[in-house]
């Protein structure tokens, strides 16, 4: 297997639970769901959309189920596309769809794109629906479509497989559509019009057909719609995806025609419900990736529930009411026949109707309505509809009374950056820096913890690989489930730190340890040392919970810095954290005390601060301690995460 490097942020799990708990959220612990639902990569199925529903037509055809959104994106690219206008439950591409595939693959063509108008699979047709909003999808393409010499879309006998190119004239006018079919085997000519499609941008028998992975459709929607609603990248952060992760990409953007497929396929299946329009989903895609091809997760399934992947009308959004979607009906249907128990934090039992979806089964409207759980997003499950219960593991945070609630967090809280501060919020004063403060340590905790569950979901979490029982508890040595164990002279080490990710064939970058090797005080002189940094990098240096610019300095090949300032004059006594960035990102941070008299920022021991890097905010180390007082665990306050840093190069 190939080695996988992520942002791994492991925590102690139980003291994280009972910190959180202290403060009014409750993490998950996997004890606490009453069933614990297990699975492995190794019971993965491949799904081959096509090639399941097109008799005669080989696996792995070229042929690419792709969503509106896609699509969109697709006649905006530069470059001939090859396009098919249809899904398999079209005759005209059952028909034709092994002989496009033979010739293609003569031709050297790796991609045929496949928009199929009907929704649905069935009857949602955007060139005929009685829905306005559908309507409007198909209105929304043939501007593009029919940027032609000779426009062909809408005239009652549109092509089904066309060369396209947004660049492409005659002259001065636009010919988008290079070449077109509407033969059919069977029709005379069929073979020569096919030929002369494939021909038309082909030099020595090869066509020059342009791709785009799903890795570049990702890329550019998420990296795109999140630095356009969040400019300063300090704060929010700007790259989502980048291009080091284009080699191991395992998410893949779906129809519901395919889902509903998908949901039908014996074997296992890792579905993600969201969107690139979802700042929520974003958060998280990198982190769901990197862990799935550390897993041998080859696949992550993408649906999103908006259609149109909009966030301007509920009518395309499957998973609203009936009354502001008319296909509610799509997501109800979709959830009682293949998703039975979903657990969501929404109860059917809320007197809220925003907090269930209401639908008329199968979109007959003369029947009753109905009612079905509904799921936020990002809502990620492994799935295999042969078992019991077919969703076998769900993302989700369950307290110990067994409540449920969604991993919906921010990118910026992922990657432990401020965010923006609102001043109607948190006024410019002594209590709004102390709400402000506290709300970043509950938003960094409930992003560690989303990290955490993900850990536990492909079965990443240290010492219990494969297993999705990971209790988090604690005993009185001070162990936790991180890997990592904790001892009374407050250092922290991990157990795979030296061997890579436990599961994961390959050395690892080595987690990130800072210490501080001064007592710190207002106006003091201190120094800070790293090591375990990615090497030959320069880094900064920042005063946290109000980030304040302390310098730079430079990692040495070993990954080794040493760094000297002084703690700013005007810093309030009390708990911060030093916290160093590269390339943008978060790598390290370690909480230090600050206090007037000059006290030891490490305690009474006198032992300087060594304390492995964590993603969550370890100003709740006095809740971690309150925790740990409140459990009568001896040392808890002490047991300690790592962070790995994920070597982005683009990032």
């Amino acid at each position: 297997m190939t080695s996988h490097h992520f942002r791994k942020r492991p925590v102690a799990v139980a003291l994280l639970t009972a910190a959180l708990a202290l403060s009014g959220t409750v993490a998950t612990t996997a004890a606490a769901q009453a069933a614990p639902r297990q699975t492995t990569a190794a019971n993965e199925t491949e799904f081959d959309y096509f090639a399941q529903n097109i008799p005669g037509l080989r696996h792995g055809s070229v042929f690419e189920a792709v969503t509106y959104e896609r699509f969109d994106t697709l006649l905006k690219r530069e470059g001939n596309y090859a396009l098919l206008i249809g899904g398999p439950n079209d005759p005209r591409v059952q028909a034709a769809a092994a002989s496009i595939d033979t010739a293609a693959q003569q031709y050297g063509v790796e991609k045929i794109y496949a928009f199929d108008p009907l929704l649905d699979g069935k009857s949602v047709d955007v060139r005929t629906s009685s829905i306005e909003s559908v309507r409007q999808l198909w209105a929304n393409l043939l501007p593009a479509l029919n940027a032609d010499t000779t426009p062909q879309f809408g005239a009652g006998s549109d092509p089904y497989l066309v060369i396209y190119n947004k660049d492409h004239r005659q002259g001065e006018t636009e010919d988008r559509i290079v070449a077109s079919l509407t033969a059919l085997p069977g029709d005379e000519g069929f073979a020569e019009a096919l030929d002369g499609v494939l021909s038309s941008v082909s030099t020595n028998g090869q066509a020059a057909v342009a791709t785009q992975t799903q890795f570049e459709f990702f890329r550019d929607q998420m990296n795109g719609r999140h630095q356009a609603s969040y400019k300063d990248a300090d704060a929010y952060g700007s790259v989502i995806l980048g291009e080091d992760q284009a080699a191991n990409f395992a998410l893949k953007s779906i129809t519901y025609p395919e889902l509903v497929d998908l949901l039908e396929t014996p074997g296992d299946h890792t579905i993600l419900f969201g969107g690139t329009w979802c700042h929520n989903t974003r958060a998280v895609a990198h982190e769901i990736n990197d862990r799935a091809i550390a897993a041998g997760t080859d696949t992550v399934y993408v649906f999103d529930l908006r259609l149109d992947s909009q966030y301007v009308s509920n009518s395309l959004h499957i998973r609203d009411n009936a009354a502001n979607s008319p296909l509610s009906y799509l997501y109800g249907d979709l959830v009682t026949q293949y998703l039975p128990g979903l657990r969501t934090q929404y109860q059917l039992s809320s007197e809220n109707p925003g907090h269930k979806v209401s639908f008329y089964p199968g979109g007959d409207s003369a029947q009753p309505l109905a009612v079905a759980p509904k799921l936020q997003v990002p809502y990620l499950v492994r799935y295999n509809k042969d078992a019991a219960a077919p969703v076998l593991k769900d993302w989700v945070q369950v307290d110990q009374a067994g409540v449920v609630k969604e991993f919906m967090t921010e990118f910026w809280w992922i990657e432990g950056l401020p965010g923006s501060r609102s001043s109607k919020t948190y006024p410019a004063t002594a209590q709004g820096d102390a709400d402000w403060a506290a709300n970043q340590q509950k938003q960094w905790a409930f992003a560690e913890a989303a990290l955490t569950e993900l850990d536990v979901f492909f079965g990443l979490n240290d010492g219990d690989q494969g297993d999705s029982d990971a209790t988090g508890t604690a005993d009185a040595s001070g162990t936790g489930d991180a890997g990592g164990t904790a001892n009374s002279g407050g250092t922290a080490s991990g157990g795979s730190d030296a061997t890579g990710e436990s599961g994961v064939e390959g050395a690892q970058q080595p987690s990130p340890v800072l210490s501080v090797s001064d007592r710190l005080s207002p106006g003091a002189a201190f120094t800070l040392s790293g090591k375990g940094l990615p090497a030959d990098t320069e880094v900064r240096v920042e005063l946290h919970s109000t980030p304040q610019l302390l310098g730079n300095a430079t990692v040495g090949a070993g990954g080794t810095f040493t760094f000297a300032s002084r703690i700013p004059a005007a810093t309030p006594a009390g708990s911060h954290h030093l916290v160093v960035f590269a390339e943008g990102r978060e790598v390290a941070r370690v909480a230090v005390q600050v206090n007037s008299n000059s006290a030891n920022n490490n305690g009474a021991n006198g032992a300087a601060s060594s304390l492995a890097t964590t993603g969550v905010e370890s100003g709740l180390g006095g809740a971690l301690g309150a925790a740990a007082a409140a459990l009568g665990i001896a040392g808890a306050g002490l047991i300690l995460a790592r962070r790995k840093f994920g070597q982005r190069s683009a990032r």
